[in-house]
């Protein structure tokens, strides 16, 4: 049997007498040319479509090593700019600290550990507590002071820190890798802006005063006027117009701020 199955091609005895006799009643139709004009648009309407490529292997090996690297690099630069942690410095025998107003008893390293962002501090009623972060700053909380540790400044970037007074006295000095950080104590009267120098911040009845030994210090009230304190001078800040005042520090507090700058310089080698 010929593999020639088109009569118009070969021999149409070759084929089966019945599909010969289907073949010679067929219509001689010609095909409709808008039918062959719709079929021609689907067709090549259809051969425009892109075709998504996957990528190669290699290609997505790249991406996934370019997405690691920018994670790990993220992730060091976070840890890199962490800030120090807080050192208790000195604690006075006897005394027991009150961490978000609970009693820590135990070493000194145990109370460091719980000095993180956003605790409430009191130092004891019989016994002044020192804190530093090394290089940076230095606190000494007066006996029976309250404050909040909300912030501190980080090591290379967004170097704010931010501490609230609610309660007592803090001494503040700062150190030589503060350069470029600022701090703020802020209270319900007042916010106290620091950029470098020694200083103190009392609040007591609705009254925050702050008092400099060394360089110049902001001060804005909560009316929102700001003035700046001099080396040597105190601003008392309060709700009640008659007790808003400046004046010369005390000996006693001069000599209070001196000591702490010293012992600093002892620290920190300056």
């Amino acid at each position: 049997m010929s593999d020639n199955l088109n009569p118009r091609d070969g021999d149409e005895s070759a084929l089966d007498p019945r599909l010969r006799d289907a073949i010679a009643h067929l219509p001689d139709e010609r095909p409709d040319p808008d039918f062959k004009s719709r079929m021609k648009a689907q067709f090549l309407a259809a051969s425009a479509v892109p075709v998504p490529v996957r990528p190669s292997s290699a290609h997505r090996l790249w991406r996934v090593a370019a997405a690691a690297l920018l994670l790990g690099g993220a992730t060091t630069g976070y840890v890199a700019n962490r800030p120090q942690p807080w050192q208790v410095a000195a604690l006075e025998v006897g005394g027991r600290v009150q961490v978000d107003g609970v009693d820590v008893a135990g070493s000194e390293g145990e109370l460091a550990r719980r000095l993180v962002d956003g605790v409430t501090l009191r130092s004891p009623h019989d016994a002044e507590l020192t804190l530093q972060l090394p290089g940076e700053l230095a606190l000494v909380l007066a006996r029976d002071t309250e404050i909040e540790l909300i912030e501190r400044p980080a090591r290379w970037w967004g170097r704010r820190g931010t501490i609230r007074m609610i309660a007592g006295e803090v001494r503040i000095t700062s150190g030589p890798r503060f350069g470029g950080a600022t701090l703020e104590v802020t209270s319900r009267e007042a916010t106290v802006r620091v950029v470098g120098t020694t200083l103190a911040v009392r609040r007591e009845q609705e009254t925050t005063c702050v008092c400099v030994l060394e360089g110049e210090v902001e001060i804005v009230s909560a009316a929102g006027s700001s003035a700046r304190v001099r080396p040597g001078w105190r601003r008392f800040e309060s709700s009640v117009e008659a007790q808003r005042r400046e004046e010369a520090i005390l000996p006693m507090e001069r000599m209070k701020l001196e000591m702490l700058r010293d012992q600093s310089r002892e620290w920190w080698g300056r």
